[in-house]
């Protein structure tokens, strides 16, 4: 007899407009040749939606993604200067998808560069206190020690420069990112910047308080499944030993 065939997972696909079809029609292609596990649910946004619906993120779109709870998009075109708001800024608003984690696996141990997922997690927060018009100043000061390459100053330029260049109207609350190098600003200066900064971040603090929690989720998890532990088995979970 033959082997029944999986269920498929239903998934929205939004082609997109410009070269959005193009090449959401290759990514699905591939996966096709894969063995896709995909029953996708067509929908339209940006301009192609506009001209079905007048509106370029349709509520039948959004009902979909709901329904589904996994969608792929093509690229959408945003209009600079006038038109209509930004696509993909009205999706991340309406289910909640600032961080925008996008999950890669380094060849070296520990990456690259240790803990540069939390200045795109800084960046991202940044530009999801400007959609809620709140007026902050994100400093970020790189404490390497200077290199002739300064790949991690690129790095971090890199990230922060969508952001900085962006055009700025005279709605816009008030605030940047700043990104310094720690050998180019005087002790002083740097002094005076955590003085007056509301919240300063140590990354490796940061980092050791992250894996604090991971810790007790995964103890409590332990404890949900298979009860409390009796007295003599209980571990302390000090929070000052994973932070030093």
């Amino acid at each position: 007899m033959p082997a029944q065939s999986k269920a498929k997972l239903p998934a929205t696909l939004i082609p997109g407009d410009g070269i959005g079809p193009e090449i959401v029609k290759s990514a699905v292609d591939i996966l096709d040749a894969l063995g896709s596990p995909f029953e996708w649910d067509i929908r339209q946004g940006g301009l192609a939606a506009i001209d079905e619906s007048h509106d370029p993120l349709p509520q039948a779109t959004l009902d979909s993604i709901r329904r589904t709870r996994l969608a792929l998009k093509g690229p959408l075109t945003t209009p600079v200067g006038g038109g209509f708001r930004s696509i993909n800024v009205r999706l991340r608003e309406e289910f909640g998808l600032y961080a925008n984690v996008r999950p890669v696996r380094s060849m070296v141990p520990g990456g690259r560069f240790d803990d540069i997922d939390i200045v795109r997690q800084l960046l991202r927060a940044f530009e999801y206190w400007r959609l809620k018009r709140l007026a902050v100043d994100l400093v970020i000061l790189n404490e390497r020690p200077t290199s002739y390459l300064q790949d991690l100053q690129e790095t971090i330029d890199h990230l922060a420069r969508p952001i900085q260049s962006r055009p700025k109207s005279a709605n816009d609350v008030r605030g940047s990112v700043f990104v310094l190098r720690n050998d180019l600003v005087p002790a002083e200066i740097v002094a005076l910047l955590q003085t007056v900064a509301r919240v300063v971040l140590f990354v490796s603090v940061v980092c050791a308080l992250v894996d604090l929690v991971r810790s007790a989720e995964a103890f409590r998890s332990k404890v949900a499944e298979h009860g409390a532990p009796q007295r003599s088995q209980r571990t302390r979970l000090d929070p000052l030993a994973r932070v030093q």
